[in-house]
């Protein structure tokens, strides 16, 4: 549903679901199977969403294109 992504990102200071700031870069994380997963740490927002995307593509593929 776009209307939940839309919500969700502009709470996010990094504009990207998944993605939050931390010390000199971004870390994407994401929720699976109960537990929270670190993807990465990188150095902008936008990798970090597409690191993001490919994990929730992998991990989530029902919901990938959703």
């Amino acid at each position: 549903n776009g209307e939940n992504i839309t919500a969700s990102s502009r709470r996010s200071k990094s504009g990207y679901r998944g993605v939050t700031r931390h010390q000199k870069g971004w870390r994407a994380t994401i929720r699976a199977g109960g537990k929270w997963r670190l993807i990465g740490t990188y150095t902008t927002a936008e990798e970090a969403s597409a690191a993001y995307l490919a994990a929730k593509a992998e991990l989530h593929s029902f919901w990938a294109n959703r």
